[in-house]
């Protein structure tokens, strides 16, 4: 799988399936364009093999739809589609996936290469539909997607370490970061 997430001339954005031994495309998906464009999540994206979907999210500076995608991962087809505006690459176990969102009014364009907005909560997400699971209330991420270790989820801000119960949300413990 690839995604183009930066368009300057050529052929737009997109995510795709590629067959490793013949080198050809399978398919091609969420076809995006116009000078300047690029997905700000730089192509995040997790492969659940069991149920062969791919998730996506994207945020798009304009063309396609930013948000979470669930793709067939054989075909392409679009199993579903949550609009939120996501600030963290994402994680996925066997029934969620992990990623910290904002909302677009924290969105602004920015010069120098700075990251343009910030979180405002970790949500988790079923993998069946994209609807919430649980959310907690968290600011001051990076791009970073949310670390999966022993049953947590783990998430950086720039003043701390904070891990999460993966099944509930419930906060387990937080390190200050000096």
């Amino acid at each position: 799988y690839t995604v183009n997430c930066r368009f300057v001339d050529g052929p737009g954005l997109y995510i795709a399936a590629y067959d490793p031994t013949l080198v050809t495309q399978i398919w091609r998906t969420n076809q995006s364009g116009g000078a300047g464009a690029e997905d700000l999540m730089s192509g995040s994206m997790a492969l659940n093999t069991t149920s062969s979907t791919l998730f996506y999210n994207p945020f798009f500076t304009s063309g396609s739809a930013t948000g979470l995608y669930a793709l067939n991962s054989a075909t392409g087809a679009q199993r579903w589609l949550q609009s939120i505006t996501p600030t963290s690459r994402l994680a996925i176990d066997s029934s969620n996936i992990y990623l910290c969102e904002g909302n677009t009014s924290t969105y602004f364009p920015s010069s120098g290469g700075a990251y343009p907005f910030t979180a405002t909560a970790l949500v988790a997400r079923r993998q069946s539909d994209g609807t919430v699971a649980w959310t907690q209330p968290l600011t001051d991420t990076g791009k970073q997607s949310p670390i999966l270790a022993n049953g947590l989820v783990i998430v950086g801000t720039t003043t701390s370490v904070k891990a999460y119960l993966a099944t509930t949300g419930v906060l387990q413990w937080t390190a200050v970061v000096p």
